[in-house]
């Protein structure tokens, strides 16, 4: 059994860590984020290219991950509208100039 170290309280301490993989078709990018706690995988996403979007999409899965069932609609809701902003005025689409569709817009 490895020693415990560090040990923190679930939720206090969260680490992530990409790697890549050499494929026939190209490289391979993973991002994951892990409770040090437990040490639980609560989120990972792969991609095809290293940007930015891939460690915040397995940030999402992450905190996803940590927040089990929504107690309300309200929840859902507010959580909806957290999702929404970010995708509007944080998220780059490559369709649109790599830019978020709020300042695409506004351009």
């Amino acid at each position: 059994m490895e020693p415990l170290g560090d040990v923190r309280p679930r939720n206090q301490l969260w680490i992530a860590d990409i790697a890549y993989v050499a494929t026939w078709s190209g490289f391979a990018y993973a991002a994951f984020v892990t409770d040090v706690f437990s040490r639980r995988v609560l989120g990972w996403r792969v991609f095809t290219t290293l940007r930015a979007d891939l460690a915040l999409d397995a940030l999402e899965m992450a905190i996803w991950t940590r927040q089990g069932r929504w107690r309300t609609v309200e929840d859902v809701e507010l959580a909806t509208l957290g999702w929404v902003h970010w995708w509007n005025t944080s998220r780059l689409r490559e369709p649109i100039g790599n830019v978020p569709p709020a300042e695409f817009e506004t351009n």
